[in-house]
């Protein structure tokens, strides 16, 4: 009731068949093609590790490097015709998902302030030049919260009216009464 199947005979010799002229002899110019882009690729990525180094980034540095590693690996061999489709989209995968997604949790238990990216100094330098500062020539004036007198003072309408201070009107009611002493109007300032 079991039958045996003989395997088919190997020849030792090259392949024969309608594929094989095809397989065996791929042109030069496609050698040179994935050869050129492999090389343009791990030049591309030197330069982003070398720019990483400079920065001090030394875990994109890392990263850099085994995606280099990858690419060579991968494309110069005729072994891991999976990855060779697969390695683009597991590149582009961690790059823009899994990175934002770990930074975003790393982020979410430090203390990452202000005080932590710039140097006391830098700080302190930016607070002052983005910060009001007041002319020392400029009047000053007293702010006070007023209510309308129809009006309750829980429910009423704020207002803010600007007054100036009593140390300034004394010295300029001085004047004025001076100078209204002497005839001319005086000024009245609220």
């Amino acid at each position: 009731m079991s039958q045996t199947v003989a395997d088919p005979p190997r020849s030792s010799g090259p392949p024969s068949g309608p594929l094989s002229d095809e397989v065996a002899h791929t042109p030069v110019w496609v050698h040179a093609a994935r050869w050129g882009l492999i090389l343009l690729t791990v030049v591309i990525l030197g330069y982003a590790a070398q720019q990483a180094v400079e920065a001090g980034a030394w875990l994109i540095v890392i990263a850099v490097a085994f995606i280099a590693m990858s690419v060579l690996v991968v494309y110069s061999t005729r072994r891991f015709i999976p990855l060779k489709y697969l390695l683009p989209g597991l590149v582009l995968l961690l790059l823009f998902q899994m990175w934002p997604i770990m930074y975003t949790a790393a982020t979410a238990f430090t203390n990452y302030g202000d005080g932590h990216t710039l140097s006391k100094e830098e700080a302190v330098s930016a607070i002052q030049a983005q910060s009001v500062r007041q002319d020392p020539d400029a009047p000053r004036y007293g702010m006070s919260v007023a209510v309308p007198e129809d009006e309750p003072i829980e429910t009423g309408e704020l207002s803010l009216l600007l007054t100036v201070p009593p140390a300034e009107d004394a010295g300029e009611l001085e004047e004025g009464a001076e100078e209204g002493a002497g005839g001319a109007p005086s000024s009245g300032r609220t």
